[in-house]
């Protein structure tokens, strides 16, 4: 867990299933997918919001797990009904605009989230 997720958990030990979430999606932004899946698995097994399962299918798909990616991906469709690369990638311009997170989101989550057979459009 990185430190600031880790003192978040420490004041408030609700805030589990959020530290893990925002582990789990700064693990696949770094290319550390099996702490991202763990990170994930955690998250979700307190709270099933759609971004868990779509940073698992991604995750799992790096990995080449490419049956669990699916089964993650359809669970994140079955939240978010109209989930696709695009309006995921929109969706990340609104939390940041680095070039740096960009560069890895372009390295790591979009590939992850083609191989796990999320539709373009």
């Amino acid at each position: 867990m990185f430190p600031l997720t880790a003192r978040l958990v420490e004041l408030d030990p609700a805030e589990i299933a959020f530290a893990d979430l925002a582990n789990c999606e700064a693990y696949v932004l770094l290319g550390q997918f099996t702490k991202a899946i763990a990170a994930c698995e955690r998250s979700a097994s307190e709270d099933p919001h759609w971004m868990v399962h779509i940073a698992l299918a991604a995750a799992y798909a790096q990995q080449g797990d490419l049956s669990r990616a699916a089964a993650a991906r359809d669970k994140a469709i079955s939240r978010q009904p109209k989930l696709t690369i695009a309006t995921f990638k929109a969706s990340r311009k609104i939390k940041a605009d680095a070039p740096k997170q960009w560069e890895q989101y372009e390295k790591y989550w979009e590939p992850g989230l083609r191989k796990a057979g999320l539709r373009e459009q």
